[in-house]
């Protein structure tokens, strides 16, 4: 085995699709996969992150909602690979509720591994809120195995103290789970990306002078006010993670069926992010970060997708390959069940117009059969 040190290309995108995604409308589906790609297709892998890409009821059906995360995955693999030479298939997907995640890969790659977690830390343990990881090692020619994590995840909203301790909490309980997850996989060795609508907020009151088209303005306010970057600094959260600089306009809240319009009813915020484990003497490129342009295909979203392009090295420590076994299943719990079905059914309903009293009845029956 050749011991050439290599590099990994992986473009990674993140988008809230504010439960309003097109699926139905093929030709337009397709537009968004080109979108959330990068404009060179010659990656080792692509990664699409998503957060409420179906009405949240539907998030309860998983024949309801797997099937339109791989139709979105087919349209983004049949794009790759009418602009590549090279050949690109599904490494993975996965979804809790409405976040769903797709891992792409050049097809030569030896895809050894790969495992998924799932958490809910939604209303009453529901999959409202929380964050789906696909774990996975993979080799290429003359390579060595290398273990990607990547972990979609959608945190508790709002802007507030009691907000943002529950997201630090979130996100600690997301890294425990992981761990536990993907245990037999070398999990902390490897490449670790963590991505969504992490809904951390801009501490202080908006200055409506603000001028968001200016660099120096983004640079600062992203450094000093943002959240989560405060809390970094106070080593709260993402210890050991790395974010690029922020140069491009908040990227939550716009209104709707506009292009670049802020809704002024909540302050705008850096809502939508990536960041990666970064290894202490090791190179990592940043080809760049920025977010995607809000054009007519994509203002369904209240929400600006955000694209990390970056070639990252491959790691000196000999990884620890273990047979693949069965994994324990993920977190569950049974009031996150019970929720689920409560707001699947409650929503379902409510959708088709269905009476009450006929709803009561089928929840009562489920949750019956769930004890």
């Amino acid at each position: 085995m050749s011991d050439v040190p290599y590099t990994w290309r992986v473009s990674l995108t993140t988008f809230n699709c504010a439960k309003a995604f097109p699926f139905e409308q093929r030709e337009v589906v397709s537009n968004i996969a080109k979108q959330l790609l990068p404009k060179a297709i010659n990656h080792d892998m692509y990664v699409i992150g998503l957060q409420e890409f179906a009405a949240i009821w539907q998030g309860s059906f998983p024949n309801i909602v797997e099937p339109l995360l791989i139709s979105l995955a087919e349209h983004i693999i049949k794009y790759l690979n009418s602009q590549s030479r090279r050949k690109y298939s599904l490494a993975g997907s996965s979804n809790t509720g409405a976040i769903g995640l797709i891992v792409i890969a050049d097809e030569s790659f030896v895809k050894k591994q790969v495992a998924t977690c799932n958490y809910r830390c939604g209303y009453f343990w529901s999959n409202l809120k929380g964050a789906v990881a696909i774990c996975c090692t993979l080799e290429r020619m003359g390579g060595k195995p290398e273990v990607f994590t990547f972990i979609c995840n959608h945190l508790t909203a709002n802007k507030g103290e009691a907000y943002k301790l529950q997201r630090i909490q979130d996100y600690n309980a997301v890294l425990a789970a992981c761990t536990e997850q993907f245990r037999l996989m070398s999990f902390n060795e490897g490449h670790v990306f963590f991505m969504g609508d992490l809904n951390f907020r801009l501490e202080g009151l908006e200055d409506l002078n603000t001028d968001y088209a200016s660099p120096e303005d983004l640079l600062e306010i992203s450094r000093n006010r943002d959240e989560l970057n405060v809390c970094k600094r106070k080593g709260l959260i993402f210890q050991g993670f790395e974010e690029a600089d922020i140069r491009f306009p908040p990227t939550y809240k716009y209104i709707t069926e506009q292009s670049n319009k802020f809704d002024l009813k909540r302050m705008p915020a850096w809502c939508d992010r990536i960041l990666f484990k970064e290894y202490p003497g090791s190179t990592y490129t940043i080809d760049s970060y920025t977010s995607v342009e809000r054009t007519p295909d994509l203002q369904f979203s209240d929400h600006k997708a955000v694209r990390l392009v970056i070639e990252i090295p491959q790691l000196s420590t000999a990884l620890t390959t273990n047979p693949l076994r069965s994994l324990p299943p993920a977190q569950s719990s049974l009031i996150g069940d019970v929720a689920d079905t409560v707001f699947g059914y409650g929503g379902w309903a409510a959708a088709n117009k269905i009476h009450y009293w006929i709803v009561l009845f089928l929840i009562g029956f489920l949750i019956i059969r769930i004890l």
